[in-house]
């Protein structure tokens, strides 16, 4: 049995959140055991008994000579005569060619320019896709002329859509998503439902490979947020101790709520089965009711 690091709550194996808090679970992977090396004594050792043939030893001070007989001066007029000739042809070639060589531009032939055919790329409208993994449905998310579409409701401001690339610009633009969030949030006792929970270093393999960045957690919200799952519902950012339960942690947990306003528990826990097709442990991992009140401990 493990238990959260937030608030000391048990955890049931398998969960990414704490059902007590709400604070995302590290997974941790497994240790790999590289294989023990296999020693079989009985294996037969094969020696190479082919006699090998040695060279015969040479003679100390000897000398190799070459065949006796035959007259070689027919054979060295023979290519006095060829070598003369290639050089009187190579003479004649450079005078017949002298002063007469191109110039330096022209001995490179131009290149050829082909005008393609095809259409330039459409930089207006880029067009984001997300395929579904094992327990999550494909969402998309549309770019038009530098602004993100979102689902009626939601809390984003003005102006935070820009597409971030790095670490810095999109933590200020998870700032501001959460002080929009604050905004539209009422600590009235209701129930609604966290979708999502990261912190910067977090691993979750069946959203991504690698560890969360900052960029990865803004793009998330913003995939949840085009969700036409949640279509006609605020879809909000806020932080782990912006409501309900305490949790001590040093880390910046995000989390995307959808302010469902609900006066139950069993409401919410209904409308997580109903919209993501799931019920029992797996789906605390992606939908879980959460009591919107003022923090306590």
């Amino acid at each position: 049995m493990k238990f959260c690091t937030s608030c000391g709550g048990r955890l049931a194996d398998g969960a990414k959140f704490c059902t007590g808090c709400g604070s995302a679970v590290a997974s941790i992977p497994a240790k790999r055991t590289p294989a023990a090396d296999v020693y079989h004594p009985h294996e037969p050792v094969v020696v190479d008994t082919v006699p090998r043939l040695a060279a015969p030893p040479t003679q100390p001070g000897a000398v190799d000579r070459p065949a006796q007989g035959g007259n070689r001066v027919p054979l060295i007029v023979l290519v006095s005569v060829l070598v003369l000739g290639m050089l009187s042809i190579g003479g004649l070639w450079i005078l017949r060619n002298r002063g007469e060589s191109p110039p330096k531009d022209a001995r490179q032939p131009a290149p050829v320019l082909v005008e393609s055919t095809s259409p330039p790329p459409s930089t207006s409208t880029t067009a984001t896709s997300t395929a579904a993994t094992s327990t999550t449905t494909a969402t998309v998310t549309t770019t038009v002329s530098g602004s993100e579409s979102a689902s009626p409701g939601s809390a984003e401001p003005s102006g935070s859509s820009s597409v971030a690339t790095d670490e810095a610009t999109a933590t200020s633009q998870l700032g501001s998503l959460r002080t929009s969030g604050i905004a539209a949030t009422n600590l009235d006792g209701t129930w609604s439902a966290q979708i999502a929970s990261q912190y910067v270093g977090v691993e979750d393999h069946q959203l991504q490979p690698e560890p969360f960045t900052a960029v990865d957690i803004l793009n998330l919200h913003r995939r949840l947020v085009a969700d036409s799952r949640f279509a006609g519902r605020p879809v909000v950012m806020l932080k782990q101790n912006d409501f309900g339960k305490y949790g001590k942690t040093d880390k910046e947990i995000w989390i995307t709520m959808v302010l469902l306003g609900h006066s139950s528990k069993d409401d919410v826990q209904s409308w997580c089965e109903s919209t993501f097709g799931m019920t029992g442990e797996p789906l605390k991992n992606f939908c879980l009711p959460r009591q919107m009140k003022p923090l306590y401990r």
